[in-house]
């Protein structure tokens, strides 16, 4: 017995102290010295980050440094910590294998141990979305729209009153709101400085002029499936052999990762046939964003092609958004979307929601009005966009055009033969039926 319990004790201390050696390239590159007491600056550490990403750097360096103040020397300087402080830190950030563990340490990174504050929240939402943005190849431009959006979102978040209702919130509405962050953290703690993320690789000026803006695509793709975006890695839990590897995927992953427009209201008119022109005949996953009277925005996110008829349709994936002026999931689910344009049993328009006797969303046929929230208002925008890979864009293209080819053929087709040898003239003459009118009165005249 005693000789296992010695065995036992061995073990456990062999495991105490395995390092991970992943972090040893970073660490060298901070500390002159390999002793865990050796001392490392805030200005060394925040230098071995991008400069876009020197905010998330500082307060990394301020959470580790407040985490092991000692109370009876509260004087000693926060701008130092030493090896052994910034290893440990490390590994609590790779043990973040959760949206939700990933969401509740950044919010404390940011905002302290205990409270929730506006300029906290903030920060970190303009931290995560730059970087999200520049690690998929993006330059971001900070417009009046990107901002109101950070500060709505921002605003909405604080609301919530405490980190614990703060955390609850955003891991329902939009979990993955940090994730690109964390993968591209734990990237440069792995592998070091990469100045290669700052390279333009996305073309941006999609979204400008545009309903749904940067800011606002990159909050629905932090919230709806990965169905409906090209790249899953922000939605996959993230470990050390993805992190070494993600680097060299970015490129690649950005040049698929945004939507493309296949409807808008500002270039086609509001109106039900133009809509269904643009919108039809897209297989791939598709989202609506409307705005209408008291800057009310609403997003609808449909996981299958768009078809006309009474009955509900729509996968599990499918939901309804309300952007601004509050974000909010209002309801999720299949079998939500009924769009018709044929029947006279019901109206015609678009209906969205499971409760066919609270629709969340009624779009009128004619696209000018639209009822949500109890109340009727008057449409001043709407988009769609899709969300499957290029190659749906490019069917749907050469379906139109087919159709197109084909109405032009059937418009030409010419009877068979003479109509005075038709057999059909001759009925109609034997029942009395004169067709040849301008013929009858030409002869008149003559």
């Amino acid at each position: 017995m005693g000789g296992e319990a010695s065995k036992s004790g061995n073990s456990a201390a062999a495991k105490e102290v395995v390092r991970d050696h992943r972090f040893d390239l970073f660490l060298s590159k901070v500390t002159k010295e390999e002793q865990p007491g050796s001392e490392i600056l805030k200005p060394t550490f925040v230098n071995q980050f991008p400069d876009y990403a020197e905010n998330l750097a500082e307060n990394f360096f301020n959470h580790i440094a407040q985490t092991n103040i000692n109370p009876e020397h509260a004087s000693i300087s926060l701008d130092v910590i030493n090896r052994q402080q910034c290893y440990q830190a490390f590994l609590q950030v790779q043990s973040l294998t959760s949206t939700q563990s990933q969401l509740e340490f950044y919010i404390r990174v940011f905002c302290g141990t205990d409270g929730l504050t506006e300029k906290g929240v903030h920060s970190l939402l303009e931290t995560a979305y730059i970087i999200s943005m520049r690690t998929n190849g993006t330059f971001h431009k900070w417009t009046e729209i990107e901002q109101t959006v950070i500060k709505e979102l921002a605003h909405t978040i604080v609301s919530k009153g405490s980190q614990s209702s703060a955390l609850s919130w955003m891991d329902t509405n939009c979990p993955n709101l940090v994730a690109a962050m964390h993968l591209f953290f734990l990237t440069n703690i792995y592998r070091g400085k990469d100045e290669e993320h700052s390279t333009n690789v996305t073309n941006s000026e999609i979204f400008e002029g545009r309903l749904l803006s940067m800011t606002r695509w990159w909050i629905l793709t932090s919230t709806l499936p990965s169905c409906f975006s090209q790249s899953q890695g922000q939605s996959e839990q993230v470990d050390g052999a993805s992190a070494s590897a993600s680097g060299d995927k970015n490129k690649e992953v950005a040049e698929e990762y945004h939507w493309s427009i296949l409807y808008s209201s500002e270039d086609h008119g509001l109106s039900l046939n133009r809509f269904k022109h643009h919108v039809f005949g897209y297989r791939g996953p598709t989202v609506l964003i409307l705005r209408c009277d008291g800057d009310y925005v609403y997003a609808v996110a449909i996981d299958v092609e768009w078809r006309d008829g009474i009955q509900p349709w729509g996968g599990a994936n499918c939901h309804i958004i309300r952007i601004s002026p509050d974000f909010q999931i209002l309801e999720d689910g299949d079998n939500m979307v009924v769009f018709n344009d044929k029947s006279r049993n019901i109206p015609k328009g678009v209906w969205i929601g499971r409760d066919s006797r609270n629709r969340k969303l009624h779009i009128e046929e004619g696209f000018e009005n639209v009822t949500h929230n109890f109340q009727t208002s008057r449409i001043k925008c709407m988009e769609v966009w899709g969300c499957g890979d290029p190659s749906a864009k490019t069917a749907q293209s050469k379906q139109k055009k087919t159709e197109l080819r084909d109405a032009e053929k059937h418009s030409k087709v010419k009877l068979p033969g003479h109509w005075d040898e038709n057999p059909d003239k001759m009925i109609l003459d034997w029942g009395g039926v004169k067709v040849n009118h301008a013929e009858y009165a030409y002869d008149a005249r003559k």
